[in-house]
C-alpha cells in the first residue's frame, strides 16, 4: 500500500517536533539579539542595527541547528565537519522559518474566535494551541519534502534526457557510412562527367551493332543515278 502524498510522513512529524523544541529553546538568543539591536538602533538613531542583529540571530541559529543534523542525522565526514553543509544549513533555516509561519496560521485561524477581553491565555487554551501550531508545522515540513523531491525529480529527467541525447549522437558519429554514400559523386561535376561517360559508352556500343548488322557489299559502294 502506498502512503498518500496529502499525509504527512512520519519524517515531517518528527522533524516538525524538532523545529519546535529548537525554536523554543533558542527563542531566548533571538530575543538577547533583538534586545541589543534595539538598545543600539535606539542610542545611534540607526534602524539597520536592529535589522543585523536580528539576522546575525538567524544565522547564528541556522548554523548551530544544521551543524547538529550533520553531526546526528547526516552523519557528515570529519573531513567535511569544520563547516556546516548546505543540507544541514536548509534544515536549520527551515527550524526557524516553519514555526514562525506556523504561528502566523494559528494566530489567523484563531482571530475569527479571539476575543479581544482576554489577556492572557489559560493552560486549557494553549493546550488546544499547541495542537494546531504542531499540525501547522507538520504539513509545511510535508509541503517541503513534495516540492523537494518534485524539483528533483525534474532535474533528474533533464540530465537523463540530456545524456540519452549525448549517447545518440555519439552512435551517428561512430557509425559508418553506406556504401552508397561513399560511392554518391561528391559534387555536382562529377555527377555530370559520370552522366557523360555513359551516354558515350552507350553511343559507341550502338554505332558497334549498327556496323554488324549491314551487309557486306554495301560497305564502301556508292549509289548511281539512272541516265
Amino acid at each position: 500500500m502506498k502512503w498518500p502524498i496529502w499525509f504527512p510522513y512520519p519524517s515531517s512529524w518528527l522533524r516538525a517536533l524538532l523545529a519546535i523544541l529548537w525554536i523554543s529553546a533558542f527563542g531566548y538568543v533571538v530575543w538577547m539579539f533583538a534586545a541589543w539591536g534595539w538598545f543600539l538602533s535606539v542610542i545611534t538613531g540607526d534602524l539597520s542595527i536592529q535589522i543585523l542583529s536580528l539576522l546575525l540571530a538567524f544565522m547564528v541559529g541556522a548554523c548551530a541547528y544544521g551543524k547538529i543534523c550533520d553531526l546526528l542525522v547526516f552523519r557528515v565526514s570529519k573531513t567535511q565537519a569544520k563547516f556546516v553543509s548546505w543540507r544541514g544549513f536548509w534544515e536549520g533555516c527551515l527550524a526557524i522559518i516553519v514555526p514562525v509561519l506556523s504561528l502566523i496560521n494559528t494566530v489567523v485561524a484563531i482571530l475569527p474566535i479571539y476575543d479581544p477581553r482576554i489577556r492572557d491565555l489559560s493552560e486549557e487554551q494553549a493546550f488546544i494551541l499547541l495542537p494546531l501550531l504542531y499540525l501547522s508545522a507538520v504539513f509545511l515540513y510535508q509541503l517541503e519534502y513534495v516540492l523537494r523531491h518534485w524539483f528533483q525529480a525534474k532535474r533528474n529527467q533533464a540530465k537523463l534526457t540530456q545524456q540519452k541525447q549525448k549517447k545518440y549522437q555519439r552512435s551517428l558519429r561512430s557509425k559508418p557510412l553506406p556504401k552508397v554514400v561513399k560511392n554518391t559523386p561528391i559534387n555536382s561535376i562529377e555527377h555530370d562527367l559520370n552522366k557523360l561517360k555513359g551516354e558515350l559508352g552507350l553511343t559507341s556500343m550502338g554505332d558497334i551493332r549498327r556496323s554488324k548488322s549491314m551487309p557486306n557489299s554495301t560497305k564502301g559502294s556508292g549509289t548511281h543515278r539512272p541516265r
